[in-house]
């Protein structure tokens, strides 16, 4: 059975991808597209630290919904 928790989080989710411009990335999407890419441009491109891209390419953390939603815009304008 389906909890409760789990249809308002699935709710959200949807939600927010209408209101963005772009589809949400996932983190590994994220962590893929930032290999090759210079992290100091995408961070100030994005209004992000160097720091917490540099974390994210190296899987030392997990990103938070609003620096995926930077990310997720970014790379839909940027292919």
């Amino acid at each position: 059975m389906i909890s409760l928790i789990n249809v308002k989080k699935k709710m959200n989710y949807l939600t927010l991808e209408n209101k963005m411009k772009a589809r949400l990335l996932t983190c590994d999407e994220v962590r893929s597209k930032l290999i090759d890419r210079r992290l100091s441009y995408v961070a100030k491109a994005c209004g992000l630290t160097y720091m917490s891209l540099s974390r994210i390419r190296k899987n030392n953390g997990n990103p938070s919904l609003s620096t995926l939603e930077k990310l997720s815009e970014y790379f839909d304008e940027n292919k």
